[in-house]
């Protein structure tokens, strides 16, 4: 009777070890994905800030632009040059706003990052702990066949 239950609890033994195989690599799966949309993330951040600096570089461009033609009206006339200042105004300031936007980007982009670094060590500890569990379970069945 004896061997009949070390049977029965090896084989539930070894269905708990292929259950915790299971999600292990499903953990291992799932740190994957989450890797491959931080990647992504950085990529895309990466990408807004190019458009950035595009666009800074544009508004450095349109602002030389507006200069030449305040330059010009001031000569023709006062009110159009009034004009002319509010829009350049308005273009440094929606330049302003998209800098601080891509900063918000790339800040998210820092804390997913971090949070991909938090889960991947957790993941990492609770394979650890299964391991451990494991080791544990082999032990036991070790010691129970050696009393037979």
């Amino acid at each position: 009777e004896q061997s009949v239950e070390i049977t029965k609890q090896c084989e539930k033994f070894n269905k708990q070890s292929e259950k915790i195989d299971e999600q292990s690599v499903e953990i291992i799966k799932q740190s994957e994905k989450i890797n491959k949309q931080s990647e992504k993330i950085n990529e895309q951040s990466v990408e807004i800030t190019k458009q950035s600096e595009k666009i800074n570089e544009q508004s450095e461009e349109i602002t030389k632009l507006h200069e030449n033609n305040i330059r010009h009206l001031e000569l023709k006339l006062t009110t159009m040059e009034d004009l002319t200042t509010k829009q350049s105004e308005k273009i440094d300031e929606q330049s302003v706003e998209i800098i601080k936007q891509s900063e918000k980007i790339n800040k998210q982009s820092e804390k997913i990052n971090e949070q991909s670094e938090e889960i991947t060590k957790l993941h990492e500890n609770n394979i650890r702990h299964l391991e451990l569990k494991l080791t544990t379970m082999e032990d036991l069945t070790t010691k129970q066949s050696e009393k037979i």
